[in-house]
C-alpha cells in the first residue's frame, strides 16, 4: 500500500505500559502494566485517559503519568468478554457534585456479562438509579422501560458506548442525556435515555434502537454536526447513521477486508472511532495495525504500517501498531490510541494539522 499523500505529518509515543509485556500494576505511566487494553475514553477537562483493560477486567485510568486502577463500588471485576470487547464513556465535563453516588457520570459496557454498567468518576452507582441496565450474564434484546425490580436481557456483547459531548445535556438544564451502545451481538446500535426525577436526578429510563442492519458495530462516534459514525468491523466499513435509522457507507466496501487509501477505500476489521471537530474521522484499523482518517470521503493512513504488526514510536508512517482497538482525539489535538497487542496507550501528534472536511457517501 502506498500512503496517502493527504495524510498529515505525526510523531507516535508511548504514554503508558511497557510494549509487549502484560500484568496489572500501577505507579509511574512508564513502569505500569496493561493486559490487553481495548476502549478508552478521554476527558476533555483535563486530558485524563481511562482504558478498559480487558484481561484484567478492570478499569485503569492515565493521569498526568501516573497510571491507577478505577475502584467501582459493589463490582470486584469487569467481564469484558472476547478480544476486542469492552467499552467506556464518559460524561462531559461540567458543574458536577463533587462526591460519590451524585458525579459525573462513566458508562462501562461489561461486553461479557451483556450490561452497561453505571458508576461516577469516583467509582460509586448513581443513587436512585440501578447499577447495571440489561440481565447479568444473560444476552437479550429489549426495547422499552428500564426495570427497576426485574432486569431484562436487553444487549448482547455490547461493546463501544459514545455520548454526543457536544450537544450533551448539561447539568441544570433539566434536559435527557442520552449514552449509545454498539451492540454488537445484536448488529445494532442502542440508547440509553436518562431523565431528571423529582429530585434532580438523572436516572436510566428507557432503552431503544436508533438503527440496525449492521454486522459487528465496535465502535461509535458523534461529528461536530451531530451525525453518528459507526465502525463495522464484520462488514470492514464505517456507516454513517441518520435520525431516521438510514444508515450509509462512508468508507471501505461491503464485506471486504483490505487496505488501501483513496474514496471508498479499504479497511479491515475497524473498531475504535472517533471525530474532531473539523469533522475527520479517525479509525482503529485493526487487522491492518494502522490508524486511519477520513478525511472528506477520503480514506488516508495517519500512523502505522498496514500488515506489519510490531512496536515502534517515532515517525507516524514508521511507527508500528499491534491491533490497536481504542482511538479518541486527546484535547489540544492528536489522538489518544490503546495499542492492544502491545498492551500500552500511544499518542499521535499532528506536526501538519489535518484539514477541513469534504463529505461523499455511498448509499446502501
Amino acid at each position: 500500500m502506498i500512503h496517502s499523500l493527504l495524510a498529515a505529518a505525526a510523531i507516535v509515543t508511548t504514554i503508558a505500559g511497557v510494549p509487549g509485556v502484560t500484568g496489572h500494576l500501577d505507579g509511574a505511566a512508564n513502569v505500569a502494566l496493561f493486559n490487553k487494553p481495548t476502549h478508552i475514553t478521554v476527558d476533555t477537562a483535563n486530558g485524563d485517559v481511562y482504558v478498559t483493560d480487558r484481561l484484567n477486567g478492570a478499569v485503569r485510568k492515565v493521569s498526568g503519568g501516573i497510571v491507577s486502577t478505577y475502584d467501582p463500588v459493589a463490582t470486584d471485576t469487569f467481564d469484558f468478554g472476547g478480544p476486542i470487547n469492552g467499552g467506556i464513556v464518559i460524561e462531559p465535563p461540567g458543574p458536577y457534585p463533587q462526591s460519590p453516588f451524585y458525579g459525573r457520570g462513566l458508562f462501562i459496557a461489561s461486553s461479557g456479562d451483556h450490561v452497561i454498567e453505571q458508576r461516577d468518576i469516583f467509582g460509586a452507582p448513581f443513587v436512585h438509579d440501578v447499577a447495571f441496565v440489561g440481565a447479568r450474564d444473560v444476552p437479550g434484546f429489549y426495547n422499552g422501560p428500564v426495570p427497576v425490580d426485574q432486569p431484562k436481557p436487553a444487549f448482547n456483547m455490547p461493546t463501544a458506548l459514545a455520548i454526543d459531548r457536544r450537544h450533551y445535556a448539561a447539568p441544570g438544564s433539566f434536559q435527557p442525556r442520552y449514552i449509545y451502545i454498539a451492540d454488537t451481538g445484536n448488529g445494532a446500535v442502542r440508547k440509553l435515555t436518562r431523565e431528571i426525577n423529582f429530585e434532580g436526578e438523572y436516572y436510566a429510563t428507557r432503552i431503544d434502537t436508533v438503527a440496525t442492519g449492521f454486522l459487528a458495530p465496535r465502535g461509535l462516534a458523534f461529528a461536530p454536526d451531530g451525525t453518528l459514525y459507526v465502525s463495522d468491523a464484520g462488514y470492514h466499513v464505517i456507516w454513517r447513521a441518520e435520525k431516521n435509522g438510514e444508515i450509509t457507507v462512508v468508507a471501505g466496501q461491503l464485506g471486504v477486508a483490505g487496505s488501501a487509501d483513496g474514496a471508498p477505500g479499504l479497511l479491515n476489521v475497524p473498531t475504535g472511532i472517533d471525530v474532531d471537530d473539523a469533522g475527520n474521522v479517525y479509525i482503529a484499523d485493526t487487522a491492518n495495525q494502522t490508524i486511519r482518517r477520513l478525511r472528506g470521503g477520503v480514506l488516508e493512513t495517519v500512523a502505522g504500517l498496514a500488515g506489519q504488526p510490531g512496536f515502534a514510536d517515532g515517525d507516524a508512517l514508521t511507527a508500528q501498531f499491534n491491533g490497536p482497538v481504542g482511538v479518541q482525539v486527546a484535547p489540544g489535538g492528536g489522538l489518544i490510541v490503546a495499542d492492544t497487542s502491545n498492551h500500552v496507550i500511544r499518542k499521535i501528534t499532528f506536526v501538519t494539522p489535518p484539514e477541513q472536511p469534504r463529505r461523499r457517501g455511498v448509499r446502501h
